[in-house]
């Protein structure tokens, strides 16, 4: 289908460019009024003739192209909506955050694992909201988060203690990935 668009396009360009030929051609024999079938009557005839056709088919093409258009649009809505319901549906945590170390989103399962509403997560650090500077330990998760802002490739699979609203300790694997370009045009990373 979208190769027979192609190729209609292609032919009207073909028609197009013969009635330009036959527009030349209309200038090199002066209109006589005296023939009906004189040489200028008979391009000029052609030339609209072949604007006509080439208008007919570009547009044959081109309306081709909408269906197609259509079906890879609504199969992208279905992809996004079935992938945002896996998210907002799933027992593991997703969150968005960006390379300052800034909490751009989290899923509904992250917001009940964390005691935490999206809303007052959002634009939040996550050191001192789901991070706590130091772990039970004695570990600096300040200087990890920074290393993972950093080098995220060297933090792809990650475990490490977590923090809820209330205090409680918290233990999660983490895969973090980053992501050149997010929803809003800028770098991020997925946990």
């Amino acid at each position: 289908e979208f190769r027979d668009s192609w190729k209609r396009l292609f032919l009207a360009s073909v028609v197009l460019g013969f009635g330009f030929v036959l527009n030349l051609v209309g200038y090199a024999f002066p209109a006589v009024s005296s023939a009906p079938m004189s040489p200028a009557v008979l391009a000029a005839a052609g030339k609209y003739g072949a604007f006509l056709l080439a208008i007919g088919l570009f547009f044959s093409g081109i309306r081709q192209w909408y269906p197609m258009l259509l079906a890879v649009k609504q199969d992208a809505l279905a992809r996004a909506s079935y992938y945002r319901k896996l998210v907002q549906e799933a027992n593991s945590v997703f969150l968005r955050w960006d390379t300052q170390g800034r909490v751009l989103s989290i899923n509904p399962y992250g917001e009940k694992l964390f005691g935490y509403g999206e809303d007052e997560l959002k634009g939040r650090h996550v050191i001192g909201t789901i991070v706590r500077e130091r772990d039970a330990q004695g570990h600096d998760l300040k200087q990890m988060i920074r290393a993972i802002q950093e080098r995220p490739e060297d933090f792809h699979h990650n475990e490490n203690e977590n923090v809820d609203k209330e205090g409680r300790l918290l233990w999660l694997a983490w895969r973090n990935s980053y992501i050149p370009e997010g929803l809003n045009g800028e770098p991020e990373l997925l946990s």
